[in-house]
């Protein structure tokens, strides 16, 4: 069932980003052996009762792994622009979010092998901590990789964790601009419910006044009772800082 959609999907096109313990000494108690994982749910028929659900679970976590993304990018254009290792920025309030680059090789600007990160506490309903280990910078062309780690916590009590490889890259002739994200994995622990996606990847290309978003992968949640792919045959559209005017899921 393709569902045309012009969902919340890009507050996408804007910067969604902003928006353990030690031991005491005791001996540990004995641990308890491994649960068995649930076996895999078969695939999930799409009606009209299950479609909105369905959609919300792919786009909310798309969302999430697209504002860790965003996060990142701001993280380095910040940095690089201050010319720092770390900044702070308000993102709501009396709310501010931190930015960092653990400059591994002392060279005072982005490169392979440094560590950047983004994180605040309570800010919009939501804490987030995310990082990228940079596998290249080019800030003169305006490429920008690495592989990312997110956490996100929200007020209402759901914990959102997710990884994938991020390329960024500047066209200087048509003033372009490709995010790519693959191997997008997030799982979603809402009290004793979990839902995931895998194995998803997404193109979003932007330039000075429009947006299209492609994207593809798959999603399991028991709650809807099966596993889906996903994908957009007619890519998510629209005018910069607008909802999608078209698309196909």
């Amino acid at each position: 069932m393709a569902l045309v959609s012009r969902v919340w999907l890009l507050g996408a096109v804007l910067l969604s980003a902003c928006g353990g313990g030690g031991g005491n000494g005791a001996a540990s108690p004995p641990q308890a052996p491994p649960v068995a994982p649930p076996a895999p749910n078969g695939p999930l028929a799409l009606t009209e009762n299950n479609v909105v659900d369905a959609t919300a679970l792919v786009m909310r976590q798309i969302e999430h792994s697209q504002g860790a993304a965003d996060a990142m990018v701001l993280t380095a254009n910040v940095l690089l622009w201050r010319r720092a290792t770390s900044a702070t920025i308000s993102c709501a309030g009396n709310v501010n979010a931190r930015l960092t680059n653990d400059d591994g090789d002392r060279s005072g600007t982005i490169s392979t092998g440094d560590v950047l990160r983004y994180e605040h506490t309570s800010c919009s309903g939501m804490t987030r901590d995310s990082s990228m280990l940079v596998t290249l910078a080019d800030a003169t062309a305006g490429d920008l990789e690495g592989n990312v780690s997110y956490r996100v916590a929200t007020d209402a009590g759901a914990l959102i964790e997710g990884t994938f490889v991020l390329k960024v890259g500047f066209d200087h002739a048509t003033l372009e601009q490709t995010l790519s994200m693959s191997d997008i994995d997030v799982t979603v622990a809402t009290g004793t419910a979990t839902a995931s996606i895998s194995g998803a990847r997404t193109e979003r290309y932007t330039n000075t006044t429009a947006y299209r978003i492609d994207l593809s992968g798959h999603a399991n949640s028991p709650a809807l009772g099966g596993e889906l792919t996903f994908s957009t045959p007619i890519p998510f559209g629209g005018a910069i800082g607008e909802v999608p005017a078209s698309g196909e899921l």
